[in-house]
């Protein structure tokens, strides 16, 4: 039904999860120091990343996260474009079979597509839909910037469209960083005292129940995903190869009016 409705990617442990680590153990600790703050969010990236089990997609995004914790550290800026390259460029060195792990690529090609395609969705956005409130309109554009990233790869992998996902994304992601939230307390909670678990786990099984019947409603409507015939690589390379040239075009003719 997540695949279906194109929120499949909720469940997976990547980038967001990371910047919540980070958010919880290193922003905090700021008032301590930049040298306590560093130390105590590079244990906490390790941690997490152990705990969570270490597939590609955390890895990746845990190296990228820990970069940025690095540039903070020694006075940097940090720039997302080399450290999504170099985080790839790593894990090929410790593992050149990466690439055909699907988790891998689903989570370096997303993070392309927010980077490169949502400067041109929002572009088309603050031109044509300048009436929807900015909250809906960050929404919808990292959805459909992910999305199209990752489209070729799901066609070549699984021969499937969703059509129907970026409103039930608009539905549904506001409300994520709540259920992470509530997760963890009840986890912390049950620690601590089981009652008190318990309690704080009715709001969870609340959101919990809202997201599954949100993605099962609009899983029912007729054309909510498509099958499609599985691209051969070389087509989805053909298709990545365009994406490219039209982002470089956009670019160029944006410095050249800057």
């Amino acid at each position: 039904i997540f695949i279906q409705t194109g929120i499949i990617h909720i469940t997976a442990i990547s980038g967001f999860n990371i910047t919540i680590i980070i958010k919880i153990f290193a922003d905090f600790l700021k008032q301590f120091g930049r040298v306590t703050s560093f130390w105590v969010g590079t244990i906490a990236i390790i941690v997490f990343t152990i705990l969570v089990g270490g597939q590609a997609s955390i890895v990746r995004a845990a190296i990228m996260g820990w970069l940025f914790l690095l540039a903070r550290f020694v006075y940097r800026l940090p720039y997302i474009y080399t450290a999504l390259i170099f985080s790839a460029l790593l894990m090929v060195l410790q593992d050149t079979t990466i690439f055909s792990d699907i988790g891998f690529l689903f989570s370096f090609f997303s993070m392309l597509g927010l980077i490169y395609l949502s400067p041109l969705i929002r572009l088309f956005f603050n031109k044509y839909l300048k009436r929807i409130p900015d909250i809906v309109s960050d929404i919808l554009i990292e959805t459909l910037s992910a999305q199209m990233a990752v489209t070729p790869l799901i066609i070549h992998f699984f021969g499937r469209v969703s059509i129907i996902s970026p409103v039930v994304n608009l539905l549904i992601l506001p409300i994520i960083p709540l259920s992470m939230l509530l997760s963890f307390l009840v986890f912390v909670s049950s620690i601590i005292n089981f009652n008190l678990a318990l309690v704080l786990g009715v709001p969870l099984f609340l959101v919990s129940k809202y997201t599954g019947n949100i993605a099962q409603f609009f899983s029912k409507i007729p054309y909510a995903s498509i099958n499609t015939e599985k691209y051969s690589w070389e087509i989805t390379l053909l298709i990545y190869f365009l994406i490219a040239i039209v982002v470089y075009l956009f670019n160029k003719k944006r410095n050249e009016k800057k």
